[in-house]
């Protein structure tokens, strides 16, 4: 009888050990280091702040930056596709002799009212719509790169939700295999030891 026991006892201790798996080197596994983690209006990191609260870690989704809308120059659509290099301040846009529409050529030797449109156009309204694209295009620039700024910001804390989304998706779906864990530091005892562990 006392043999069976001792069977049975072995065989729970290797199935424990089978359970409660020896973790020698974190990269093995997924995880974040607190000090990557900002304090910003979207996370919460108490390592970060001394302003303490009851939890460690909190995160918000964060918000994905507005891009700004690159400007055209405000030629009237009924004459923008009959014309050529319009942004180029060097010289004259150049008139189409033909145009595809709806699957269909043309011409504008056909068209006497609107050749006299474009020419107008040119003369006497395209020179103020090209200075009006062009302050709005420098507005764009200096929007365009606070919004790559911003992006770049963006993308850093939109990796990091999502890792800590994936970890909460697997503790929903696997309460029972995985757990979370917090701990303070790693111990490397040895150089050029695969061995990392968390403490």
């Amino acid at each position: 009888m006392m043999k069976q026991y001792l069977q049975l006892f072995k065989y729970l201790k290797e199935f424990a050990k089978l359970r409660n798996k020896v973790i020698r080197n974190i990269k093995q596994y997924d995880y974040v280091f607190l000090d990557a983690i900002p304090n910003n209006d979207f996370f919460y990191n108490t390592v970060k702040t001394d302003d303490k609260k009851d939890f460690w870690l909190k995160l918000k989704k964060p918000e994905e930056p507005q891009e700004p809308i690159k400007p055209q120059i405000e030629t009237p659509k009924e004459l923008i596709n009959w014309l050529e290099d319009l942004y180029n301040e060097d010289n004259d846009p150049i008139i189409k002799t033909e145009i595809e529409h709806n699957e269909v050529t043309l011409f504008l030797d056909d068209k006497p009212e609107l050749k006299e449109k474009l020419n107008n156009y040119i003369d006497n309204h395209w020179t103020g719509d090209l200075s009006q694209y062009q302050v709005k295009h420098q507005e764009y620039q200096q929007q365009k790169a606070r919004y790559d700024k911003k992006l770049i910001k963006y993308t850093k804390l939109f990796k990091l939700y999502q890792q800590f989304f994936k970890f909460y998706e697997e503790l929903k779906n696997n309460s029972e295999t995985h757990e979370l864990i917090i701990v303070v530091g790693l111990f490397n005892h040895q150089q050029n030891n695969d061995s990392l562990k968390h403490i």
